[in-house]
């Protein structure tokens, strides 16, 4: 198994319940939509900026997706500031072109 196939993965692994859909898994799902949406990528091409962006962030791929989903659409209040400077670091980066 991959190393990104084993962070998408690693909520289902602790519940021991291999079909358990976590909410780190829905909220990379709707990350993935945001930026099919914004870039017109493919699900793959998405996931893979997610990953990237997490490595560059120093964040896991569900901190980023959180942070994408309940920051930057929904505008909700920040629980810490290092959430709030991420949520303003992914901004910065979805107004620029994303290179795959």
């Amino acid at each position: 198994m991959t190393e990104l196939s084993t962070t998408m993965n690693r909520g289902r692994l602790r519940t021991g319940n291999p079909g358990a859909v976590t909410l780190e898994d829905k909220a990379t799902e709707q990350a993935k939509g945001v930026l099919m949406l914004r870039y017109g990528i493919s699900s793959y091409e998405a996931l893979a900026v997610l990953a990237r962006w997490a490595h560059e962030s120093a964040s896991s791929i569900g901190e980023l997706s959180r942070a994408i989903t309940h920051g930057v659409c929904q505008g909700r209040a920040f629980g810490s500031r290092d959430e709030a400077l991420l949520v303003r670091w992914i901004e910065q980066r979805l107004r620029s072109e994303v290179t795959l």
